[in-house]
C-alpha cells in the first residue's frame, strides 16, 4: 500500500498533514484516468465530489 501525505489548509493553523492510505485498485484507476485525459486526477476534488454525492444519497434516503 502507498501512503501519501496531503496538506490541508486550516484557518487556525498554517497547515495540517493527513495520512491517507491508497489501495492498489485506486492507483490503477488513477493511472487509467491519466492515460485517457493526460493529467493526474486531483484527489481532493474527487474526494470532495464523492462525499457530496454520498451525503446527498443519504439525505434522500432518510427523507
Amino acid at each position: 500500500m502507498n501512503t501519501h501525505f496531503i496538506r490541508q489548509k486550516n484557518k487556525q493553523s498554517s497547515s495540517k498533514r493527513v495520512c491517507i492510505t491508497i489501495i492498489k485498485q485506486t492507483k490503477l484507476l488513477e493511472e487509467k484516468y491519466k492515460n485517457i485525459l493526460g493529467i493526474q486526477p486531483n484527489r481532493s476534488q474527487i474526494y470532495l465530489s464523492y462525499l457530496k454525492t454520498l451525503i446527498n444519497k443519504l439525505k434522500n434516503r432518510t427523507e
